[in-house]
């Protein structure tokens, strides 16, 4: 894991990564990567949830094989292109 940390250089405080001095712009780039990995990783994690609650569902005897399928490929092709795929797709 990275180390950030603060200091005082001749011309005024500094954000540190690793020890070294960052701009502004490497900085402001870093937080809308930040940003960007914690929605994909929330997605995954709402992906993920659905998943299990499907194979729950079918080790309950409360969906069919061919329903059980149909949904996992739903969300398969959800995960994959960001949406689910239009009914009769």
């Amino acid at each position: 894991m990275l180390k950030y940390s603060e200091g005082v250089m001749e011309d005024g405080a500094a954000i540190l990564k690793e020890g070294q001095r960052m701009t502004v712009s490497e900085i402001v780039a870093e937080l809308n990567t930040t940003e960007a990995q914690t929605a994909e990783a929330g997605k995954m994690k709402d992906d993920l949830s659905r998943i299990k609650t499907a194979v729950r569902r079918r080790l309950l005897g409360e969906t069919t094989e061919s329903e059980h399928l149909r949904e996992v490929n739903r969300l398969a092709m959800k995960h994959a292109h960001g949406h689910y795929p239009k009914e009769g797709a």
